[in-house]
């Protein structure tokens, strides 16, 4: 059975040239299925830039907005990353078996300022 195609979203704006979301967003999922840890720089809302090394947990749609839920080497927790702040992402080779956490009834922790 070919499991590539159960799935799709597109993030691209209507109108939109760039796929840049779209790359992304896939190869966010291909590091969450191969459980590959990922490098990227995330901007807070004054747009500084923090270099983070994540393993990825899942994409969550929430409040109109997509986030990667994972787990932060970098900050040693839990924590949300909206997409629309991720940028540069590299897929790593190293693999981990981290089980993730379940998100729903939980606080969860976005990121914030460094």
């Amino acid at each position: 059975m070919n499991t590539d195609n159960r799935i799709e979203v597109d993030l691209t704006r209507w109108g939109s040239a760039t796929g840049r979301e779209q790359k992304m967003f896939t190869s966010l999922i291909k590091s969450v299925i191969s459980k590959i840890q990922i490098e990227f720089e995330y901007f807070n809302i004054n747009d500084k830039a923090s270099k983070l090394i994540v393993e990825p947990g899942k994409p969550v749609y929430r409040d109109k907005a997509w986030y990667l839920y994972g787990f932060c080497l970098t900050r040693n927790d839990w924590l949300l990353f909206r997409l629309t702040r991720i940028g540069n992402v590299i897929l790593s080779d190293v693999h981990f078996n981290r089980i993730c956490k379940k998100l729903f009834g939980q606080k969860l922790k976005i990121m914030g300022p460094s």
